[in-house]
């Protein structure tokens, strides 16, 4: 009988602790797509290195910024299409300042 009586005891503090602050919510925090994007091209534009999977994050920036202004969007991305396919890091340092400029 302790025993029942002890268990029942734990279970019951337990409970009492899952119950939380549930009306309490906690968004998290996703940085512009301009923040992001101007992350990334400073980076390139210091490191010379390829975006790589970057590229897909630039498009959506792209995408997402086109929402509000086409054209600020149609002037990165005829810079954002030269910097995908550059290889070389002088090309790919002048690519993103010119990005970055846009910006």
């Amino acid at each position: 009988m302790r025993q029942f009586a002890l268990v029942v005891a734990l279970v019951g503090f337990a409970a009492v602790g899952c119950g939380g602050d549930g009306g309490q919510v906690m968004e998290a925090s996703v940085p512009p797509a301009e923040a992001q994007m101007k992350s990334m091209l400073e980076k390139a534009a210091e490191s010379g290195e390829s975006m790589g999977s970057g590229a897909m994050i630039l498009q959506e920036g792209i995408d997402s910024i086109r929402e509000r202004d086409a054209a600020k969007a149609d002037a990165l991305q005829k810079e954002y299409e030269e910097l995908s396919i550059a290889t070389e890091p002088a090309k790919v340092k002048s690519s993103a300042r010119a990005m970055l400029d846009k910006l």
